[in-house]
C-alpha cells in the first residue's frame, strides 16, 4: 500500500531546499491520520526551517509559506497554536 508519509519523508532527505514545505504537508497527512504529535512535530520543524530562510526566499515562496502555514493552523495544527 502506498503510503504518502513515507514519500515525503523521502523527499526531505533528498530535496534540502524545499524541506519546509514538505515538512507542512507531512504535518498534513499526521492530522489527517489522527497522529497529532508527529503532526505538530513536523509543522514546527516546517515553520522553523521556513523561518530561518526567509530572508533567502523569492516573494512567490514566501506567499506559498504563509498560505501552506495557515492552511495547517486551519486544520488545527500545532494543537493549542
Amino acid at each position: 500500500m502506498f503510503d504518502a508519509r513515507q514519500l515525503v519523508a523521502v523527499q526531505i532527505a533528498q530535496r534540502q531546499v524545499a524541506a519546509g514545505f514538505d515538512l507542512v504537508f507531512l504535518a498534513l497527512c499526521h492530522a489527517r491520520l489522527g497522529n497529532a504529535s508527529a503532526a505538530d512535530d513536523c509543522y514546527r520543524r516546517a515553520a522553523a526551517w521556513l523561518e530561518s530562510r526567509k530572508t533567502s526566499l523569492a516573494q512567490r515562496w514566501l506567499d506559498e509559506r504563509s498560505q501552506f502555514l495557515a492552511e495547517a493552523t486551519a486544520a488545527g495544527i500545532p494543537r493549542g497554536g
